[in-house]
């Protein structure tokens, strides 16, 4: 059920001729918008459709080359438009990944810029405590006032922050940059049940929901934008369309086949005649997968999509023993095996890119060659167990080279490299065991767009030369310009396969299935 919008709604915003380039990009083009006071209006897209970056420029954080927005009436460029400017006309965002100090307290965090006082002028901690326990209720996020932030996971601090908007800030336009995407269904349902709610009891008040998921914008938007290219494509009333015409408008015309030039025919290892060399038979997870089986070849690239929540993820996670099966098998060149943790996993050969590359990958304030060669220490030491530096300087320069890894040296701290490279140097690492499996968690999150074609080359053309790939990608277009097939995960099941050479292998009919439009 959908908010009641007005019949002569009062217009909560609205943005004329923006435009925002970045150098070789634009990434917003000549957009018109206008929400209303009293809805949840979607923005959809694919990634890249410059969505995040609209919501940046709506809330004041970058500086927009041209346009106006018009809040409450009044008219400002956007050319001189400032976060504090949009703060005090009632607009908040709350990003992906909120902007919070992560060594203070909750209570810190949610208060600041906005501390109560008592009328002696003192921090009244008192009274804020007790707000910041109601909006830990109405959150369903079980916290101390006084505990570190920086401790909770993502999907609590967004909803902390966007308890902070409605209940501290009182703010009155309110923008979720997939606020949903890490949520499970459960506390997903309630957020989007809140925004209604909410809009029930303020009608003055409106939501901005980016989202991923077409079926949460047909369930819960009353209006829904559609983004392609940073321009708007058409803006709709949710109850007059439906997810196929949706997905339609997002994917535009895209044609089968429509995959780089460099990635085509370029198969010439790959032969499904032989034995697999990895066979996976009736994996199952309760709550995450169900009976998964396919076979992966040598010289393969298989690429697996889905929305949060599809089972991908976890189903990546238990072929690398971080997610224990309650059955299947693994058979690995036809031998059943049994793997507890990712360090088992090596043992046989598999090994695993982790998708959150600073939190699970990258070891800080360290150089790139200790990055990269962590996991071979036991092959470059020799005699007392000392580390032969002519050979870890063989291999890091080697893998410095191969991947176009700009630093100034090996011996330089890797934090001080772009998230591209860091990305490579963690690729390095894992090639360096000469794994005959590799299992790559998004091996393309966080990495800038230039570089984004070389780690898709360096899958396609050098990882699996001699092994196979089975690995995650956000954007649909990466994944089916890598993989040789894909297999799309839909509430925990594989539920369509695309192969690389059919007349549907292309980003939009993979897609339509993520999103659970023409499945059988």
């Amino acid at each position: 059920m959908r908010s009641e919008v007005n019949s002569s709604p009062e217009v909560a915003y609205s943005l004329r001729n923006v435009q925002k380039k970045y150098p070789g990009v634009l990434a917003v083009d000549q957009v018109d918008l206008s929400v209303q006071q009293g809805e949840i209006h979607g923005i959809i897209g694919k990634n890249g459709a410059g969505k995040s970056v609209l919501m940046t420029l709506i809330a004041g954080i970058s500086r927009a080359n041209e346009g106006t927005i018009t809040i409450q009436g009044k008219e400002i460029d956007m050319r001189t438009y400032t976060p504090t400017m949009a703060r005090e006309m009632g607009v908040m965002l709350i990003p992906q990944e909120p902007l919070l100090m992560p060594s203070m307290s909750v209570i810190d965090n949610l208060f600041l810029n906005s501390e109560l006082k008592t009328r002696f002028g003192l921090l009244d901690r008192e009274k804020m405590k007790n707000i910041v326990l109601d909006i830990a209720d109405r959150m369903s996020v079980k916290v101390s006032p006084d505990a570190c932030i920086g401790s909770l996971p993502i999907e609590d601090q967004q909803l902390l922050f966007f308890g902070k908007s409605l209940f501290i800030n009182q703010s009155k336009i309110i923008l979720l940059d997939e606020i949903t995407a890490s949520l499970p269904k459960d506390r997903k349902v309630q957020l989007l049940n809140l925004l209604r709610k909410t809009i029930k009891e303020n009608p003055e008040i409106s939501f901005t929901l980016i989202t991923h998921y077409i079926n949460e914008v047909i369930e819960f938007c009353d209006r829904v934008t559609i983004l392609r290219d940073g321009r708007v494509v058409k803006t709709l009333n949710v109850p007059e369309t439906n997810a196929k015409e949706l997905a339609d408008y997002i994917v535009g015309d895209v044609k089968p086949n429509a995959t780089p030039i460099s990635f085509q025919n370029d198969r010439k290892n790959l032969d499904r005649t032989k034995k697999p060399l990895l066979r996976i038979v009736g994996l199952n997870k309760e709550g995450c997968f169900n009976n998964i089986g396919f076979d992966l070849f040598e010289g393969e690239v298989v690429g697996l999509a889905g929305l949060d929540g599809s089972g991908k993820y976890e189903f990546l996670e238990a072929l690398t023993g971080l997610i224990h099966p309650n059955e299947g098998k693994l058979i690995y060149k036809d031998r059943e095996i049994s793997i507890s943790s990712p360090t088992a996993a090596l043992k046989h050969r598999i090994a695993y890119l982790p998708k959150k590359r600073e939190e699970q990958a990258i070891i800080h304030n360290r150089s790139v060659e200790e990055n990269a060669l962590i996991s071979i220490y036991d092959r470059i030491c020799g005699w007392l167990n000392w580390i032969d530096n002519r050979k870890a300087r063989e291999i890091v320069e080697g893998n410095i080279k191969s991947l176009n890894i700009k630093t100034p040296s090996r011996h330089s701290n890797i934090d001080t490299l772009s998230g591209g490279n860091r990305q490579k140097v963690v690729i390095n690492r894992i090639s360096n065991t000469n794994p005959n499996v590799y299992l790559l968690n998004e091996p393309t999150r966080g990495v800038d767009i230039s570089t984004k074609p070389e780690i898709l080359g360096t899958i396609r053309h050098e990882l699996c030369k001699t092994s196979g790939v089975i690995l995650t990608i956000e954007s649909e277009e990466e994944l089916v310009d890598v993989s040789d097939v894909v297999y799309v995960f839909y509430k925990g099941e594989i539920r369509k396969v695309f192969h690389r050479g059919d007349p549907n292998f292309c980003f939009a009919e993979v897609y339509k299935a993520v999103q659970g439009v023409n499945l059988l």
